[in-house]
């Protein structure tokens, strides 16, 4: 028995939570100490659970790894790497309209004087 199946019945009508939804997340993979207190900390610094923050890190990890995580993600374009490349060459091949060195251009933006 799980903890949903004995305290869920007895507050969360009364609170308007889903039994169901309840019990699948008492289902959840072990952590060890050390992985939950991380959790923890990042998402009170983030103001957010503790659930999110390990949501979020899965599906970045997925992302990473090629795989999709999200329906939303499904439905992502597919990118034209001829396309890019044609435009890639035609901007390159354009002049620069700021003719200064790169490292006049970043001292300037960075605020530092020679």
């Amino acid at each position: 028995m799980i903890f949903a199946d004995l305290v869920a019945p007895h507050w969360a009508a009364r609170d308007g939570i889903d039994t169901i939804s309840l019990k699948r997340s008492a289902a959840m993979i072990p952590l060890s100490a050390e992985t939950e207190e991380l959790a923890r900390r990042l998402a009170e610094h983030n103001g957010k659970t503790p659930e999110q923050v390990v949501e979020e890190a899965i599906e970045a990890k997925a992302r990473v790894a090629g795989i999709v995580a999200s329906a939303s993600e499904g439905s992502r374009k597919i990118v034209d790497l001829d396309r890019v490349g044609e435009i890639v060459r035609r901007v390159s091949g354009r002049p620069l309209r700021d003719r200064r060195p790169a490292r006049d251009i970043l001292d300037e933006a960075w605020g530092r004087g020679r």
